[in-house]
């Protein structure tokens, strides 16, 4: 039997040589992670973390020891496993899988199985590093952490960042919840979210859970000819571009119209899109506000605007306009709200007669103050000399 200190030096050997021992030395140490010496294991594995991306194809192995009685070699085996890259994805997601499944799932007759709360913060950003190619097992078991763990706000913030990093893959098994962590407690949770929506390729998920997919197709046909009751139609926000140095007096309009077509034309905007838009032209130097349906309004804002700008020419005059968003309508207040909200005004009269009626009577506390002024002011009176 080859004595500890024999193995020790071994391992210590091939992890010096680091990712050029390839293959065949990373599988000559995983063969040892079956050792009865714990303190051996977890140095084991600390070699094998060394080896990175060249022991992907001992990952199985190396999972294995997630479930290790020892706490460090179970915190050693997940650090192996995240540096050796997407590689390894095929022979350890199941295993990392089952190492952040939910604490309902644990069994008590055999605790080192898991889950480990120190552990699944690891195995999470493991499954960040290997990206796509742990979508099809890792996705899931993203998104039902983003469902079930509401008190740890770092779990879910890493769990959105592994499910962005998946990209389209992670799309098909976490959409909804990702697009249900927008609402989230935490900013940066939320902020992730928004970030993996985009990865995900999914930008018109930002909107809103009913944006996703066919769910406003899925309500129709849920409740027919009621639907509309349930569903609020989308309002498109038109487009402005501000043009301060142009005369809203002095312009040609159709001319000044026309203009801005064959701008956004040249900016890419099809033909058909354009045909579905219309242009309003209003005072303030001139701001030129494009109207239409929701998605022809979405294809202007996608453009690729030079510094938010647009440009051209009428004759030998230059225009430059600012693309921006319409400022959101003031809110307006009634007469009954301002009548309400100023002080003195409203029932003044019947705050008077009760006044008033209160004076009158003795057995109230102003009653009796008026009685008593009345009857003090006499006295002084007669006491007074002539």
């Amino acid at each position: 039997m080859i004595a500890y200190a024999d193995k020790r030096q071994a391992a210590e050997a091939l992890a010096k040589l680091g990712p050029c021992v390839g293959a065949e030395g990373a599988t000559a140490l995983a063969q040892q992670l079956d050792d009865e010496e714990n303190t051996l294991v977890w140095r084991f594995c600390k070699c094998i973390t060394k080896l990175g991306e060249g022991a992907a194809s001992s990952a199985g192995k190396v999972a294995e020891c997630l479930q290790h009685k020892d706490p460090h070699v179970r915190l050693q085996a997940a650090k192996a496993l995240r540096w050796m890259g997407p590689d390894a994805a095929p022979h350890a997601t199941q295993q990392l899988v089952f190492a952040i499944r939910p604490f309902s799932q644990h069994n008590p007759k055999k605790p080192w199985e898991g889950p480990h709360q120190n552990l699944r913060l690891l195995v999470v950003q493991t499954l960040m590093a290997y990206g796509e190619a742990a979508a099809e097992f890792g996705a899931p078991a993203l998104a039902k952490i983003l469902m079930t763990d509401y008190c740890d706000d770092n779990l879910r913030f890493a769990a959105v960042r592994a499910l962005g990093a998946m990209g389209p893959a992670a799309a098909e098994f976490s959409l909804r919840q990702v697009v249900r962590a927008l609402d989230d407690p935490d900013e940066l949770v939320r902020e992730a979210a928004a970030e993996a929506l985009v990865a995900m390729h999914c930008p018109d998920a930002l909107k809103g859970a009913m944006a996703v997919g066919d769910g406003r197709a899925i309500l129709a046909a849920a409740l027919p000819g009621k639907a509309a009751q349930f569903i609020e139609p989308i309002k498109p926000t038109p487009v402005e571009i501000y043009f301060e140095n142009a005369d809203y007096k002095k312009v040609d309009h159709d001319a000044f119209k026309k203009s801005i077509f064959e701008a956004l034309g040249q900016l890419g905007l099809q033909a058909p899109v354009a045909d579905l838009l219309t242009i309003s032209l209003y005072e303030g130097s001139i701001v030129a506000q494009i109207d239409g349906p929701v998605e022809a309004l979405d294809s202007v804002r996608a453009l690729s605007f030079e510094d938010g700008k647009l440009t051209f020419r009428i004759g030998l005059k230059r225009y430059e306009g600012q693309v921006r968003e319409p400022a959101p309508p003031k809110p307006k207040k009634s007469r009954a709200t301002v009548s309400q909200n100023k002080p003195g005004q409203g029932n003044s009269a019947a705050r008077s007669s009760r006044m008033s009626e209160c004076l009158e009577r003795p057995d109230t506390r102003q009653g009796k103050e008026v009685a008593e002024g009345a009857t003090k002011r006499a006295s002084q009176a007669r006491t007074q000399p002539l």
